[in-house]
């Protein structure tokens, strides 16, 4: 069987005529990432610094990020702790606060929720010890008023009933469930639990958890990466180990889902939500996947680029450019409670979703018989890296893309390593890992839809009788 693809040469191949008739040359292969130079360093405080020299303009980008305690329940504490968080000051009112963030040109903002509170700021270079100093008190010395914390879980509860109402976070929410037990907390709390958000609750939380051990700062710019540590040092040394009542010197355990509740269902299982009046379905399945330190994940990631991980992939040429079966479908690698998992995603009509599931699962199944081949992969290999060299040009990008390494557990070499493995990968090695961790007998999932719509619809083997 031979495997479906976009007509036109592959990779490596004149792609035509060019100036005066002449054929274009081939594609050149793609370079391997160089990371800029960098240091990486722990603080005198605990606090782990990946300081990055890139001077494309004059700015830094900072990214923090502090790991929340192993417990439950604590969701809607985090989500208005991060609210307030950058206004928190016991040095500074709010109002001094965003006036200086004002003058020094910078902005500073907060997320919470899961198991880790991640802060961002954007400055200009000089302004860095300003943005620092303002960084340091609401962390070393937060106060949180009654008044700013009801605020703050007011304009949370606001987000989530947006939410709450969308059929990404309800199949999200119903994919947390199937995997993971019914004890599970929802990832978006609801308005009662907001509103029952106290500001000695966030005080303590802050208090036990928003501390330098096991958190980490990357600093991307236009900056010295040896004398930042120094500035980072001397600017962040009041937020020490006790800065805050109640704290200690033991770094935080962060949150992890397996030890706390069931492990993951055993496929095939797979529930459907209802959505009256729904028009649209929304189809989401998930498998056990792999790490990103496993020295089969390149192989994986081409894999799954192939699969359904860009435009020209084999999902979206099948079932929405030659069927017309869906909007929107991908195949991706990423998280789900601390389990990394493979998942397909698509969006369709509730007429066509039947449809849609069975030619999902033909699909996989056609890659167990009939892996990618190598044009296949040599595309989606000229893909990934280049969506990873442009992805990292910008100091925002590349302070994100850190961040994120480095809350997997991963050093900053990875992105490096990971490059060059990419290139190297061969047709084998991907077919290995398609085959295992594609396996439609691996999936669970859910189908958010109008059941009366779905009611006498065949959705196949991949969902079975619903």
């Amino acid at each position: 069987m031979t495997s479906t693809h976009r007509s036109g040469p592959g990779p490596g191949h004149a792609t035509g005529p060019g100036p005066g008739g002449h054929p274009l040359p081939p594609i050149g292969a793609p370079p391997e990432y160089a990371l800029p130079p960098l240091v990486d360093t722990v603080l005198s405080n605990g606090l782990r610094v990946v300081a990055v020299h890139a001077p494309s303009v004059p700015m830094v980008e900072l990214r923090l990020q502090v790991p929340l305690p192993a417990a439950p329940g604590r969701e809607a504490i985090a989500q208005v702790m991060a609210e307030a968080l950058p206004w928190a000051s016991l040095r500074y009112s709010a109002a001094e606060i965003q006036r200086l963030l004002g003058h020094a040109g910078a902005s500073l903002t907060a997320a919470g929720g899961g198991n880790r509170l991640s802060l961002s700021a954007s400055t200009p270079a000089a302004s860095l010890p300003r943005v620092l100093e303002v960084l340091e008190a609401s962390l070393g010395a937060p106060w949180y008023e009654e008044e700013h914390c009801r605020a703050a879980a007011r304009t949370r509860a606001e987000q989530a009933t947006a939410a709450r109402s969308q059929p990404t976070a309800i199949a999200q929410e119903a994919l947390r469930r199937i995997r993971h037990g019914r004890g599970v907390p929802p990832a978006v709390p609801s308005d009662a639990d907001f509103a029952a958000v106290t500001a000695g609750q966030v005080a303590r939380l802050h208090a036990e958890s928003v501390r330098p051990a096991g958190a980490f700062l990357v600093a991307v710019g236009d900056i010295d990466p040896e004398h930042t540590v120094r500035v980072l040092d001397k600017a962040l040394e009041g937020w020490g180990p006790a800065s805050a009542e109640g704290g200690t010197s033991e770094p935080v355990t962060p949150y992890r889902t397996t030890a706390v509740y069931v492990a993951p269902v055993v496929p095939p299982a797979v529930e459907l939500v209802e959505r009256p009046g729904a028009v649209q379905s929304q189809i989401l399945l998930a498998a056990p996947s792999l790490d990103r330190s496993d020295p089969r994940f390149p192989a994986l990631s081409l894999g799954n680029c192939a699969l359904g991980g860009y435009f020209s992939s084999r999902l979206v040429t099948r079932l929405r450019e030659q069927r017309g079966l869906a909007y929107r479908v991908d195949s991706y690698l990423d998280e789900l409670l601390d389990e990394n998992v493979a998942y397909l995603d698509l969006d369709t009509s509730t007429a066509t979703t039947g449809a849609a599931c069975r030619e999902l699962y033909a699909e996989l199944c056609r890659l167990a018989d009939d892996p990618p081949w190598v044009r296949e992969i040599d595309a989606a290999r000229q893909f990934f890296i280049g969506m990873q060299t442009m992805s990292l040009a910008s100091q925002t990008a590349l302070a994100g893309a850190l961040a994120g390494l480095l809350g997997y557990g991963l050093d900053p070499q990875w992105l490096t390593a990971f490059s060059g493995r990419i290139l190297e990968v061969g047709r084998a090695e991907v077919a290995a890992a398609v085959q295992e961790f594609f396996d439609p007998a691996r999936f669970t999932g859910v189908v958010v839809g109008n059941r009366d719509g779905l009611a006498r619809q065949s959705f196949g083997p991949l969902i079975g009788s619903q």
